[in-house]
Formats: structure tokens, sequence, C-alpha cells
């Protein structure tokens, strides 16, 4: 399923719901959103741009979504056997000026058990009064030439079981430890972070 408009056409969706954009779709099923202006009403508790509930596939391209309670909230349903983890492509696309809450921008996430994955490229995240992207229970996500700045907490945030965030090829940090060739550790900013801290206290204990 395909909702475009046309190329230099300003196609703008605003409602008084609390979704306005729902993505429940079967497991194998392709779904793509281009070329769309999507507005929240201001101050309207819970409202969410585009809800993704289930799919195989999903395609967000050069669209704007500003205004709302959340931004994106991607998630998925359980994927029967058979069928490959459902994957969120996020392409030329700017979320702003959305209000609260774990990745008022983007937030990825699952539920349900196994992964899922998410690709943002060539993105603007600004200006969202909490996380500009919130990557949760194993959501494998990554970033690459794209910009979140502005966000009143985090410009990307790392938060629960299986969740792994890739900016532009490196690693980001994450939260308590991960098995690294055989051996629990801390991500490198943090223990970078803690080696100085280490440091300071000794210098001034001497």
């Amino acid at each position: 399923m395909t909702l475009t408009a046309a190329p230099g056409i300003h196609a703008e969706l605003n409602n008084d719901n609390h979704t306005l954009i729902s993505v429940s779709a079967g497991a194998s099923d392709v779904v793509k959103l281009r070329n769309l202006q999507l507005t929240g009403v201001p101050h309207d508790a819970f409202q969410i741009g585009v809800l993704g509930a289930g799919f195989g596939s999903l395609s967000i391209e050069n669209c704007i979504v500003s205004g709302f309670y959340t931004g994106m909230s991607l998630t998925s349903g359980v994927t029967p056997e058979g069928h490959a983890p459902p994957k969120i492509f996020i392409a030329d696309t700017i979320v702003k000026d959305n209000l609260v809450g774990f990745g008022s921008g983007i937030s990825v996430y699952r539920n349900d058990p196994g992964p899922i994955y998410a690709s943002i490229n060539h993105c603007r995240i600004e200006n969202n009064d909490w996380d500009g992207v919130g990557v949760g229970d194993r959501a494998k996500v990554t970033v690459r030439d794209s910009v979140s700045a502005g966000n009143t907490r985090y410009g990307f945030y790392v938060s629960g079981s299986g969740a792994d965030l890739i900016l532009n090829g490196h690693e980001h940090d994450y939260e308590r430890t991960r098995p690294i060739n055989g051996v629990e550790r801390p991500s490198i900013y943090r223990e970078y972070a803690d080696g100085v801290v280490e440091g300071l206290v000794e210098y001034y204990k001497a």
C-alpha cells in the first residue's frame, strides 16, 4: 500500500483523532508514505503522527511530521514463522516540534519477541520536547547523514533489552553492560568517562 502526493504538490493531513496515520498491515505487507506533511493539534495529549502497529516493511520518505505528542511511534506485532522481521526505512524526512515522551520525535521498539530493524537516512529531528530518537526493546536502528538537534533531553536515547543504535557506522552509547568478545563491558563512552572521573578523584586525593 502506498500513500503519496505528487512531487510539487503540498499535501497536508490533519485531524482531531489521536492517531493521524495508523499502519496495521500483515507481516509481509509493504507500506509506503511519501511527500506528506502531517500536522498535529497543539497540546492534544497522546496524539501520534504515524503509528506503526503491524507491517512487513514501512517506508516514510520526504515527509514532514510536526506538532504531535509523539511524531512517530513505530513497533510491530508478532512475526509469523517463516516471515522476516519487520523493517522501517525513513529518508529525507523532517520530524520537529513534537511534545512529550520517550522518542517524542521518533520511537522504535518492539514488545513482542524478535527484532525490529530501522534505517534513518538524510533526516532532521529537531526541537522535540523530549528525545529526538528513542531506541527501545529489541530495536536495531542505524542512522546516517542525519541531524538530531535542539531536543529538550537527548538527541538519541537507547534504553531496553536488545536495543542497538549505530550512528554513521559507529556503535552508540548504551546503558549498563553488554558482552564484548565474551566479556561484559560498559560502552566505550561510559568507560572513558568513568576513567576520567577516577583519575580526577585520585589526583585530588593526593
